[in-house]
């Protein structure tokens, strides 16, 4: 990806298009956005608090999706779980798919 412009995207998914803004709020975004901005900040990459406030990480990955670029998903969820490691409030929602994997391959905890 060139040069992402997180201030231009957001700017291009507010509600009020005249509203040039530098928060990062849900609140001003379309309903599709702010939709996205819910799985993003929820699931995918979930923090401990402030789910209101998009950082560069979240719309970098929202940019992606809306426009049907290639995720390198490894590389972020273990970005993620190393921010979990050294950060206090980051959450770490990825149990239940580490669940299956490890049902999958069999891998033995004991």
């Amino acid at each position: 990806m060139d040069e992402f412009n997180k201030v231009l995207y957001f700017n291009q998914c507010v509600n009020n298009q005249g509203e040039q803004t530098q928060n990062f709020h849900v609140g001003k975004l379309r309903v599709e956005e702010r939709l996205l901005a819910m799985v993003v900040t929820n699931i995918i990459m979930l923090r401990g608090s402030n789910h209101a406030t998009l950082n560069e990480g979240d719309l970098v990955v929202m940019y992606c999706i809306q426009n049907g670029m290639v995720v390198d998903w490894t590389y972020t969820i273990r970005d993620h779980m190393l921010k979990f490691k050294r950060l206090t409030n980051f959450k770490l929602p990825y149990v239940v798919l580490i669940s299956k994997f490890i049902e999958h391959f069999g891998v033995d905890l004991e």
